[in-house]
């Protein structure tokens, strides 16, 4: 006898009360791949992937190219104190601005790995996680030294400080954690499930840790971890931006969810925004930033957002069998007609879109025989909504 599977996708319907939802805000910046964004409350700076860096001081409605000085276009990091500005470029180091960005000189003295991730400045200290470790600046970039002991994986892919502890989120080694400005780091990976840690952020004592295999939360100074994926149903996060108690999260399949709650639940937002990757989430304002693979920037207000009421239907299931897989899986939708003509996306695990195919009536069925064994991801869209799900190929 077969073992099937049901996986119920809930399907997300919301009420917006109030002004428009997602609205792109691209003039000056042409529909650029967005890196990463960071602000200071009265400005922010959008960097991009080959077309330098870009700031607005209008809450996004022009941009300006503040790119005197630099010699590599592919910005990863930016980091704003003050008056002084550091941005981390693919393969070309760290540089600063003393002058809100009209003017950038190197800061390298002492970097010996100049794939830059992410930059964090703590008072005096401005810390630099790179593809070759952490490195620390106590004399606002003159020069760097090498912080990387107990660091067992040197791929830095993002950081957060909270309190006096400075945490560290690597690509495949999980969380490390130093309490003494980076002279000494420990990992601390307890309840974490996903050691591929792309984003860091800080409420109080509350860090939140994105990764590949959702979102966690530590309390405690990274001695433990739970998981706060609930509702999220899709879970291959990227970017994650936060306000007291309200986090946004960002995904490799253009998704964005937002919770009330501090994780404890959440909502999918995404309707109106184009289906690329979300590389970057910012909040200036009391609105939301999006940086997109492909099309720029977007955003929307926080407040239309406390008036979204989420209803589940569980009475209307998308049925995915066999799950697990070896051959062909059968998508079961004859409950929900607003799917028919529509495409279903695969992805891989790492967020790569692998086939797409037509659905049919009712039922669709499709040969994965060919797939190698692993978690796949599925993408269908119903009126502007992500329906997200998964299947295991044996």
């Amino acid at each position: 006898m077969k073992k099937f599977i049901f996986l119920t996708i809930f399907l997300v319907n919301y009420v917006n009360y109030a002004g428009a939802q997602w609205v792109s805000v691209n003039s000056g910046i042409a529909n650029l791949w967005i890196n990463t964004l960071a602000t200071d409350g009265s400005k922010i700076i959008a960097g991009t992937n080959s077309g330098g860096l870009f700031q607005s001081t209008n809450n996004g409605e022009s941009w300006a190219l503040i790119n005197s000085g630099l010699p590599n276009y592919n910005i990863q990091a930016i980091a704003i104190s003050g008056n002084n500005m550091f941005v981390g470029l693919g393969g070309g180091g760290i540089y600063m601005s003393s002058d809100n960005g009209t003017n950038w000189s190197a800061a390298n003295i002492g970097l010996t790995n100049f794939s830059v991730t992410s930059i964090l400045i703590s008072g005096g200290n401005i810390f630099a996680g790179t593809q070759g470790g952490v490195f620390l600046s106590t004399n606002n970039g003159g020069n760097w030294v090498e912080v990387n002991s107990g660091l067992t994986t040197a791929y830095v892919l993002s950081l957060a400080i909270s309190g006096d502890n400075i945490y560290a989120g690597t690509y495949s080694g999980g969380v490390f954690i130093s309490s003494n400005n980076g002279s000494s780091w420990t990992p601390v990976n307890n309840g974490i499930t996903n050691l591929w840690v792309y984003a860091l952020a800080v409420n109080g004592n509350n860090v939140f840790a994105g990764t590949s295999g959702g979102v966690f939360l530590t309390t405690n100074n990274g001695s433990n971890w739970v998981s706060v994926n609930l509702s999220l149903t899709f879970t291959y996060v990227q970017a994650l931006a936060i306000s007291g108690n309200e986090i946004f999260t960002g995904n490799v399949f253009g998704d964005v969810f937002y919770s009330k709650n501090n994780g404890n639940n959440w909502m999918t937002i995404t309707s109106g925004l184009p289906s690329n990757s979300v590389e970057a989430l910012v909040i200036c304002n009391n609105e939301i930033f999006v940086g997109l693979f492909g099309p720029g920037v977007w955003k929307r207000p926080i407040s239309e957002l406390t008036s979204i009421r989420e209803i589940n239907k569980s009475e209307n299931p998308i049925m995915i069998y066999p799950n697990p897989a070896n051959d062909y899986i059968t998508i079961n939708h004859k409950n929900n007609r607003n799917l028919e003509n529509n495409t279903i996306s695969i992805y891989n695990n790492l967020g790569q879109k692998t086939s797409v195919y037509e659905l049919q009536k009712e039922e669709t069925t499709i040969d994965v025989s060919k797939l190698t064994k692993g978690v796949y991801f599925i993408k269908l869209t119903d009126n502007d909504k992500n329906i997200l799900s998964v299947f295991v190929k044996n």
